[in-house]
């Protein structure tokens, strides 16, 4: 055996070895005798190249097909593929969307890309790629991305997720995603619509939406400052001590601690028979629960308590807007900074003078005397025991049907 014909088996057998594209383009670069190596084996080095590339050229739906507008050609050369393949290589961003791809091979280069409503079933390694959408596609699996940071993969099938060292935000709403892994980097997450019935801490998140699982507990997130968790089963919520909002409503919740910053919340619909004074909370969406009564809460503007079961309901010093229909409520103090109330379907019999109030709704109550209200410019006071009713300096709008009053 010759020198030559040795040196070309032994340098033939480690090319057979690269498995990317940089490692092959240093071989070749090597030396002249690695050159001429690669000079002289131009169908290896092509085949080679469509390997590590992941050119599915059998596919007829393939990007290079359909992006360069030619038909499959099962005759086609290995060179006239790796061709279609070269337009787009030094591309740093692909946008190519809702054309019906069905895979997509890597680019070494390739940055950020827009791939979304496809068919894609599967997506390669991109090894500089930052950013990616591919929303609307039909992936069952999603591979380790070495540089990105952004990802949306809404709506696909995916029912794993690898750690991704680097990425920040990530979309995987609308999955089958049934465990999530620790993200070290991310601050942002959309997991909603997925299977999940846990949730592991995350060190950097701060914004997470995960409506619509199975988590039947959430733990202490450090750096979490908006929470939103509807549509789970929880049926309890720890303390999370840089939270300023959360959404945690149609759950099972039987009790909630105190949020030390939390400014407004949504925890309709659950199971909750009290709430305590949330110290800066400024807005409560706590309809549909199980309270009895209500406690002082010392910077609250807005709430909204509709369908408890709550008896009585003390003055709130910053309430501008309340809505407490459907509740118990026999009677309620004067509130000094409301204009806006909804009481229908109470048990009041009496309603007190309130300074600044504008708008007044006491419909389906036991009322037999209303007082004038010196700033009221709109009421319902309809289906009460009024049978008298004074003039309101300021009223534009009243129903008063319902009642025996006298002419």
């Amino acid at each position: 055996m010759s020198k030559n014909i040795y040196t070309d088996i032994i340098q033939e057998s480690i090319l057979r070895q690269i498995t990317d594209y940089d490692s092959l383009k240093v071989f070749c670069s090597l030396n002249k005798s690695n050159y001429h190596f690669c000079k002289r084996n131009k169908k290896l080095i092509v085949k080679l190249i469509i390997k590590i590339c992941q050119i599915d050229y059998k596919d007829p739906a393939n990007f290079i097909y359909v992006a360069n507008e030619v038909k499959y050609d099962e005759e086609r050369s290995l060179e006239g593929i790796l061709k279609l393949y070269m337009k787009f290589f030094n591309e740093k961003e692909i946008i190519f969307i809702d054309k019906g791809i069905t895979s997509f091979p890597m680019y070494p280069k390739m940055k950020e890309c827009d791939l979304s409503h496809n068919k894609l079933t599967e997506f390669p390694v991109q090894p500089q790629m930052k950013r990616c959408d591919l929303k609307d596609n039909q992936l069952t699996t999603f591979p380790v991305q070495p540089r990105m940071k952004e990802c949306d993969l809404e709506r696909n099938q995916l029912t794993t997720f690898p750690v991704q060292t680097k990425m920040i935000k990530c979309d995987l709403s609308h999955n089958k995603l049934t465990e999530f892994s620790v993200q070290p980097e991310m601050t942002l997450c959309n997991l909603s619509h997925n299977k999940l019935t846990t949730f592991p801490i995350q060190p950097k998140m701060e914004h997470c939406f995960i409506r619509y699982n199975q988590l039947t507990t959430f733990p202490v997130q450090p750096k979490m400052l908006n929470g939103v968790l509807t549509g789970n089963r929880l049926t309890s919520f720890p303390i999370q001590l840089k939270m300023i909002h959360c959404e945690i409503n149609n759950n099972e919740l039987t009790e909630f601690p105190v949020q030390p910053k939390m400014i407004t919340c949504d925890l309709s619909h659950n199971k909750l028979t009290e709430f305590p004074v949330q110290p800066k909370m400024t807005k409560c969406d706590l309809r549909s629960n199980r309270l009895i009564e209500f406690s002082i809460q010392p910077k609250m503007i807005n709430c909204i308590l509709s369908y408890n079961k709550i008896t009585t309901f003390p003055v709130q010093p910053e309430m501008i807007n309340c809505d407490l229909s459907h509740n118990k409520l026999t009677e309620f103090p004067v509130q000094p900074q409301m204009i806006y109330c909804n009481l229908n379907n109470n048990r009041l019999t009496k309603f007190a003078v309130q300074p600044i109030m504008e708008y007044c709704y006491l419909k389906k109550n036991r009322l037999t005397t209303f007082p004038v209200q010196p700033k009221m410019k709109e009421c319902n006071l309809s289906k009460n025991k009024l049978s008298t009713f004074p003039v309101q300096p300021h009223m534009k709008s009243c129903n008063l049907k319902g009642n025996p009053l006298s002419v």
